[in-house]
């Protein structure tokens, strides 16, 4: 059984369907989410609607989910929610669906679920998946009888902190060993750019050099 793990999409819906695109073409239909799915980026609600078409085994709040319940946000923070808010008004009710971090079992490997990963998770657990870097990782700790713990991070579907801008994601196999593939997928980052210029959104500046685009024109 092979599993689509994706994580901090923060509203990029053109590299969410680049991403889903491919998908399609390697016949996995079912995915993790690991949170960070709709603030920073213009499209929330075209998030929203596209992973509805990807059935969802387990979905993580990530950090700029417990925004909508934090008291003391600073300005820029409250403007983000507002903006997510405005352009997706059931944001609040889906978001309140996602899950804390959490243990499950899969094909009978413990997997702990998290969006931000500490060293003290790891505890007994085959593995961790984790997220919130926006840089892609496997590490992985396991004797010659191949008993052991691993940590992986599929990296930024919406705006990858590494040198490739390319959506990136993983894909979990869950076989008698655990196997993790991190994919790199191209997308149009002109087309979001556009698609930025449309809306009225907040912090727009630093979006667009988030997603690699390091000079700001005509916004």
């Amino acid at each position: 059984m092979k599993l689509a793990i994706l994580a901090d999409i923060h509203g990029n819906a053109n590299a969410l369907m680049a991403v889903m695109e491919d998908l399609q073409k390697r016949k996995l239909d079912q995915a993790i989410l690991l949170g960070d799915l709709y603030v920073k980026g213009p499209e929330p609600q075209t998030v929203f609607r596209l992973l509805q078409e990807l059935p969802q085994l387990h979905t993580i709040k990530g950090n700029t989910e417990g925004w909508f319940w934090e008291g003391h946000l600073d300005r820029r923070r409250k403007e983000l929610v507002a903006y997510v808010e405005h352009a997706f008004p059931a944001a609040r009710e889906e978001i309140q669906r996602m899950a804390d971090p959490k243990t499950v079992t899969l094909e009978g490997h413990s997997i702990y679920l998290t969006h931000h990963y500490r060293a003290l998770d790891m505890g007994k657990h085959s593995a961790i998946l984790s997220a919130h870097t926006h840089i892609p990782a496997i590490e992985e700790n396991y004797s010659s009888k191949g008993t052991g713990a691993a940590h992986y991070n599929p990296g930024s579907v919406g705006m990858p902190y590494d040198q490739d801008k390319r959506s990136s994601y993983g894909i979990l196999d869950l076989g008698d060993r655990l196997h993790f593939e991190i994919v790199r997928v191209p997308y149009d980052i002109e087309k979001e750019i556009d698609t930025v210029k449309r809306v009225n959104l907040p912090y727009a500046e630093n979006y667009l050099k988030q997603i690699g685009r390091l000079k700001v024109e005509d916004l």
